[in-house]
């Protein structure tokens, strides 16, 4: 890159580059011409701006629906667990009850 274009410099003439140019288009461009293509840059430019922030929200309500529905995933998966662990002990208790009645029973068959 040379010494004479860079950055700094190109930050220096924009503002005569600009007013060159905006003398330009007005001076060789007819004026329902170029006052039609402004409006219509305009126009286009709201549009897709609009269209940016509209993308923007939806984005931003589809994670916080996902965070939701995550949270809500994760209390069923703790809910889920605890029932099982209930249902495990209920079933240990069930098992130990039944070995308990078979020792007995067992136990009374050889006294009797």
């Amino acid at each position: 890159v040379s010494i004479f274009i860079n950055k700094e410099n190109l930050v220096f003439a924009l503002p005569l580059i600009s007013i060159c140019t905006i003398y330009a288009y007005f001076k060789y461009v007819p004026l329902n011409l170029g006052l039609s293509i402004i409006g219509a840059g305009i126009v286009i430019y709201k549009v897709t701006s609009s269209l940016k922030t509209r993308a923007i929200e939806k984005k931003e309500e589809k994670i916080a629906n996902l965070d939701e529905s995550l949270l809500k995933e994760l209390a069923a998966d703790e809910i889920n667990r605890e029932k099982e662990e209930k249902q495990r002990a209920a079933k240990k208790k069930l098992k130990a009850e039944n070995r308990a009645r078979q020792r007995i029973a067992a136990e009374k068959k050889k006294y009797s």
